[in-house]
């Protein structure tokens, strides 16, 4: 608990705890984007990139709010499968999406 003593002290408050919303619902919300192994990892970061982004823009066309969202590009981390044929490359080529309620 905070004790507050002025109108400055209050708006300070009031400011921390939405910076802090913010960042939660930030953490709560996640566009994810792995890519294969093949390329460099400058490479697979940016497809693995630009696959999240243009998964959220999808979004952002059937008017979802993006903004709740953060999207990262994951690269080659964290395959689903070890990529040991063209099928196994692909699977590994995909997007994650997680939304979690935030408790209230």
């Amino acid at each position: 608990m905070q004790d507050i003593t002025s109108d400055n002290e209050t708006e300070a408050a009031i400011d921390n705890r939405q910076d802090a919303e913010a960042r939660i619902t930030e953490l709560r919300n996640l566009i994810l984007g792995p890519a294969d192994a093949t390329g460099d990892d400058i490479t697979n970061q940016t497809i693995s990139r630009r696959r999240a982004s243009a998964f959220a823009k999808r979004l952002s066309d059937d008017e979802l709010d993006i903004r709740l969202f953060t999207i990262r590009g994951a690269g080659a981390q964290d395959p689903v499968v070890l990529e040991t044929d063209d099928h196994d490359r692909a699977l590994n080529r995909r997007v994650t999406f997680t939304v979690r309620s935030s408790p209230r």
